[in-house]
């Protein structure tokens, strides 16, 4: 793999404000790194809405949407930032869910702090977990061993 694609700091030095466009499908990761961007991301609203017709609303989770991700990857050489939504569940599933997009090449990814079920950033009823429950997960995320530089 590309060194480049995988240093997302590098990449925020070079480009500030850093802007990312959403891709929901591969042909869009595609048409993105024809236009010239640096990079693209892969939100949960995006895919969700393109592949299935409704929100993000926790109905997929590291299956459905690792699967997606991996195609769209795939399809384009350029850094992409990947949405993991609440990480799947505690501590270890964060860091399974870290292996895995580290796995498919992810160049970053975020983690939201919602309790489950988790809805989308522009959804109402939206709840977050306590401080240290998302602080755990940070950890536990910051400890996989990974290249993420």
């Amino acid at each position: 793999m590309d060194r480049n694609r995988r240093n997302w700091k590098r990449l925020l030095k070079k480009h500030q404000p850093l802007q990312l466009i959403a891709a929901c499908d591969a042909l869009t990761a595609k048409l993105i790194e024809q236009a010239g961007f640096p990079a693209y991301q892969v939100g949960g609203f995006a895919l969700d809405g393109m592949r299935f017709g409704f929100p993000d609303m926790d109905v997929n989770r590291l299956g459905e949407k690792s699967s997606a991700v991996r195609d769209i990857i795939h399809a384009c050489d350029l850094p992409v930032l990947v949405d993991c939504d609440d990480g799947y569940g505690d501590e270890k599933n964060v860091v399974h869910t870290v292996h895995t997009y580290d796995d498919l090449g992810a160049s970053a990814i975020f983690l939201e702090d919602q309790k489950a079920p988790k809805r989308c950033g522009h959804m109402g009823g939206k709840k977050v977990v306590e401080a240290k429950e998302m602080v755990n997960k940070i950890r536990a995320a910051c400890s996989a061993p990974i290249p993420f530089t």
